[in-house]
C-alpha cells in the first residue's frame, strides 16, 4: 500500500494539474500519506538501521531523489522556491565542509574512531539527517502547493488530525501496551506518546496540526468552520489534560504569556476580549497544572537524572561552541562531547549552587556518555545544531525565523505556533521532528494559498454575474 501511494504521488507531481475528481483524490491520498509518515517517529526500522530509521520518512528518500532528478532534467537548474530552502541548502553545504575538515583534523591526530564507530562514517550518517530534511521540505512544498491548487489541503490535514485524536483515545484505553507493535521499543509505556518514542515529543505534533487546521478552516463555510474549530480546540484541550510532558506544559504556558503581552494593545475591542479569554484560560490552567509540574520537577531533581542530563548536554554544546565557533561537524562532535563533559558538569554544579544553593546533583547518566557512543548527543535540537554548525547554524536559524515571521504577517494562530516551536527548540531534537519542518514549509505556501483563494473568489463572482 505504501509503495502504491509513493508511485501515485510521484506521477501526480508531473501530470497536468487539472481539478477533476480523480486527480484531486490522488493528491489528497498522497498528501495524507506523507502527513501520516510525518507524525510517525518511532518506526521499528530503527532497530535494524539505527536512529535514522526511527522515522519512515527515510524510506521516501528514493521518491524524493527521483523527483529532484526529474526536475533537474526538465529545467536544467535547481529551483529554490523559498528563503528557507535556500538557507537550508547553504547550511547543508557548509556543514558538510565543516564535518570533513574536523574529521580530517582528528585523523591527523590518529583519532579514527570513538567507541565502536568510525568518525567518518558517523559524519556521513549525520549528514543524511540534514539532506533528508532538505529533500522533505522541497517535496512537501510541491505537494502542499498542488493540494492548494486542487482544493484538498484542508481535507488532508483534517483527516490526519482526526486520525491523531482517534489514535490518542485508543491509546488511552489500552495503556500501557497501546499499539506496542508499532514502536521500536515494544515494552509497556504508561504515558500518551502517539506514534513517537516518548510523551515529551508529542506536543509539537498536536500544536502544528491543530494550528494549521485552524488557519485552513478560515477558508471554509461558516458553519463548517465553527464545527472544525470547535473540534480542534476540544482535541487540544484533551491532549493538555492527559499529557504528562512537563516540557510541553512549560512551553505552552510561556507561549500563552507571550501572546498575552502581544495583545496588550487595548485600543482595539477585539484584543481586549481575546486578552481576557486567554488570561482567564492561562490562570485556570496554571493553577490546575503548576502544582503537578513543580512537584514533578522537584521529584526529578531529587530522584532522577533527566533534568541534569538535558542541561548538562546543552552546556557541553555551549562550551564546544566557545572553543570552536564554526562548529565541529556531524562526525567529530562525539569526540569533543567527551572532551568538554567535565567542564560542563562543573559549570552545572556551580549554577545549581549559586542559584538554588543545591549541590547534590545526580550526573550518573551524563557520566555514562563518556563511555559509550550510543545515543550521544545534545538533548536540545537547537544546541545540537549549534554544536555541529556553529556560526553557520546561527545564521541559518536567524534567516529561517526572520523569514517565517514575515510570512505569518500578524496571524495570531500561526504566530502562537511559531512562538511555541521557537521555545520547543530548546527541549526537543529536531532531526526527525518533521512536523516542525512541515510548519515552516506550510508558511512558504501561504502566498500560493492566498492567490488560489483570490482565483476562487473571482470564479464565484463571475458565475454570479452570469446568473
Amino acid at each position: 500500500m505504501g509503495s502504491l501511494a509513493m508511485t501515485a504521488g510521484y506521477k501526480l507531481l508531473h501530470q497536468v494539474g487539472d481539478r477533476d475528481q480523480r486527480s484531486a483524490f490522488l493528491c489528497w491520498a498522497y498528501l495524507s500519506f506523507l502527513l501520516l509518515l510525518t507524525v510517525y517517529q518511532d518506526f521499528p526500522l530503527k532497530n535494524i538501521i539505527g536512529e535514522i530509521g526511527r522515522t519512515p520518512i527515510i524510506m521516501m528518500m528514493p521518491v524524493f531523489l527521483m523527483d529532484e532528478l526529474h526536475q533537474l532534467l526538465s529545467t536544467r537548474k535547481v529551483r529554490l522556491d523559498t528563503t528557507m530552502q535556500k538557507a537550508l541548502l547553504l547550511f547543508v553545504l557548509y556543514l558538510f565542509f565543516v564535518s570533513i575538515v574536523y574529521v580530517y583534523v582528528q585523523f591527523l591526530q590518529s583519532n579514527f574512531t570513538f567507541g565502536s564507530e568510525n568518525i567518518l562514517v558517523k559524519a556521513i550518517k549525520g549528514m543524511v539527517y540534514f539532506v533528508l530534511i532538505l529533500l522533505y521540505v522541497r517535496h512537501m512544498h510541491k505537494m502542499l502547493t498542488l493540494a492548494v491548487r486542487m482544493g484538498v489541503i484542508y481535507k488532508a490535514f483534517a483527516a490526519v488530525f482526526a486520525f491523531i485524536l482517534l489514535y490518542m483515545l485508543a491509546e488511552l484505553a489500552t495503556i500501557p501496551h497501546a499499539f506496542s507493535f508499532l514502536h521500536a521499543n515494544s515494552g509497556p509505556y504508561w504515558r500518551v506518546r502517539l506514534l513517537t518514542s516518548e510523551s515529551s515529543t508529542t506536543g509539537t505534533i498536536i500544536i502544528v496540526f491543530s494550528t494549521i487546521l485552524l488557519y485552513l478552516s478560515q477558508g471554509i463555510a461558516n458553519k463548517k468552520r465553527y464545527m472544525s474549530s470547535a473540534l480542534v480546540i476540544a482535541g487540544v484541550i484533551l491532549y493538555v489534560a492527559v499529557t504528562s510532558s512537563k516540557g510541553f506544559l512549560i512551553v505552552l504556558f510561556l507561549t500563552v504569556l507571550i501572546m498575552m503581552l502581544r495583545l496588550l494593545d487595548v485600543r482595539r475591542a477585539s484584543n481586549i476580549i481575546l486578552l481576557v479569554i486567554i488570561g482567564t484560560a492561562g490562570v485556570i490552567g496554571f493553577k490546575a497544572l503548576s502544582g503537578d509540574v513543580v512537584s514533578s520537577l522537584q521529584n526529578d531533581m531529587a530522584y532522577y537524572t533527566s533534568l541534569y542530563t538535558r542541561l548538562g548536554t546543552i552546556l557541553v554544546a555551549i562550551v564546544t561552541m566557545m572553543n570552536h565557533p564554526f562548529g565541529v561537524g556531524t562526525g567529530a562532535y562525539v569526540i569533543y562531547f567527551n572532551v568538554y563533559m567535565e567542564t560542563a558538569i562543573d559549570w552545572m554544579r556551580g549554577m545549581f549552587y549559586t542559584l538554588l544553593h543545591y549541590n547534590d546533583i545526580n550526573t550518573s547518566e551524563l557520566a555514562t556518555y563518556a563511555e559509550s557512543d550510543k545515543n550521544l548527543g545534545v538533548k536540545s535540537g537547537l544546541f545540537q545544531w549549534l554544536m555541529e554548525g556553529g556560526v553557520g547554524a546561527i545564521v541559518f536559524f536567524t534567516l529561517l525565523l526572520r523569514w517565517a515571521y514575515r510570512c505569518i504577517r500578524g496571524n495570531l494562530v500561526l504566530l502562537a505556533a511559531y512562538l511555541f516551536l521557537c521555545l520547543s527548540f530548546l527541549f526537543i531534537s529536531i532531526d526527525i521532528k518533521y512536523e516542525v519542518w512541515l510548519f515552516f514549509t506550510f508558511l512558504g505556501v501561504l502566498p500560493e494559498r492566498k492567490s488560489a483563494g483570490e482565483r476562487e473568489r473571482e470564479r464565484v463572482e463571475n458565475s454570479d454575474r452570469v446568473q
